[in-house]
């Protein structure tokens, strides 16, 4: 069954896009920039070593957060209400991330962004989730605390789903700048120009459910994975 099936798509309406562009930007503090999704791993394991192994790279990291994450900021924002659900879900990406450091990376950046978004918005039902964490009954892994709030904030989802892969795409482009494998310049010239890459990859996952998530990139998952293991390090992951 689609979780689509019955959407009728909607802009935003004025508050809505302000909204939209608030969590976008960059001084929105989540935790972002504390993670490269593996890119850091990757570099100093000798897998990108190019312009064309990073484009690969930074385009594995997109399917991947479509193909694994996406499903449960679907679910989440259409169960935005129900906070049972949303603490089975939690659950349920707490089963399947597997992978020690992205699991990490994850319920780092969920709880930073609950954490903003409580004392940003003074939503009642984001409280609701951040009093869940501080008692251990939810671990508040990104993905799904990301399409909660944005569901309780009443985003459509599929600014919800570019804006989730967006903040995926320019992690990774930062991470590159951070580490001076890219120029400022020469990163928002990628960045604009994998955006059309970024959106056919979203619509292919546009549709999928939970019980349809999984890692499509898994050499991306693997190095993330060893991260841990290197001698120095700038990010967490």
């Amino acid at each position: 069954m689609s979780i689509m099936s019955d959407f009728k798509y909607e802009e935003p309406d004025a508050e809505g896009a302000w909204i939209l562009m608030q969590i976008a930007d960059s001084a929105f503090p989540t935790g972002g920039f504390s993670h490269s999704i593996g890119f850091e791993s990757a570099t100093k394991h000798g897998f990108v070593k190019d312009f064309n192994a990073f484009t690969v790279f930074v385009l594995s990291c997109l399917q991947n957060a479509a193909s694994f994450s996406l499903p449960f900021v679907n679910e989440s924002h259409a169960e935005c209400q129900n906070i049972e659900k949303i603490v089975e879900l939690d659950g349920i990406m707490q089963a399947f991330l597997s992978n020690h450091v992205a699991n990490k990376a994850s319920f780092r950046q969920g709880n930073s962004l609950l954490v903003t978004a409580c004392k940003t918005f003074e939503v009642e039902q984001i409280r609701s989730l951040q009093v869940r964490v501080e008692t251990k009954c939810l671990i508040g892994h990104f993905a799904v605390v990301f399409g909660c709030i944005c569901g309780l904030l009443k985003l459509p989802l599929i600014k919800t789903q570019q804006l989730f892969l967006f903040s995926t795409l320019r992690t990774v482009i930062a991470s590159a700048v951070r580490l001076g494998n890219l120029g400022p310049l020469e990163a928002q010239s990628i960045q604009f120009k994998l955006q059309k890459k970024a959106e056919e990859i979203r619509k292919r996952y546009e549709n999928c459910m939970v019980e349809e998530a999984t890692t499509t990139a898994p050499v991306t998952d693997f190095l993330q994975g060893v991260h841990d293991s290197l001698f120095s390090k700038l990010f967490y992951s």
